[in-house]
């Protein structure tokens, strides 16, 4: 998903994921700004990555829930935006997870809140 949606990770460390999307053209809605299936799919992508940071090898996550505020809504084409994610509380079985995507001139796009289920690695 993260390759269809144009996101690149510039930063990656245990709990916190930073990336950039540029808003493309096929990302518009009607009204000239990005949609708001595709904001969410950058919510869901970025939480994801920050999920799985917390995860061993072999092990996996799933996103049990994701809720966003959408605040404004970025053009498309447009700008480069950041997208940002970071762990705020994590156990062995679950993780909270909070998101927001902003522009470089500070404004906020959306926040985003989802949680996690960690699974460890099995043996075969």
């Amino acid at each position: 998903m993260a390759a269809i949606l144009g996101l690149r990770v510039q930063r990656a460390e245990r709990g916190r994921v930073d990336g950039l999307v540029t808003p493309a053209e096929w990302m518009a809605n009607p009204f000239g700004s990005i949609h708001g299936g595709v904001l969410v799919s950058i919510a869901d992508t970025i939480t994801g990555l920050a999920a799985q940071t917390l995860t061993e090898t072999g092990g996996q996550y799933r996103i049990l829930n994701l809720s966003i505020d959408y605040l404004r809504s970025p053009d498309a084409p447009g700008p480069d935006i950041r997208a940002h994610a970071e762990v705020v509380r994590a156990g062995r079985r679950l993780a909270t997870i909070e998101a927001r995507l902003t522009g470089d001139d500070g404004t906020v796009y959306f926040r985003a809140h989802a949680n996690a289920q960690l699974h460890a690695a099995t043996s075969d």
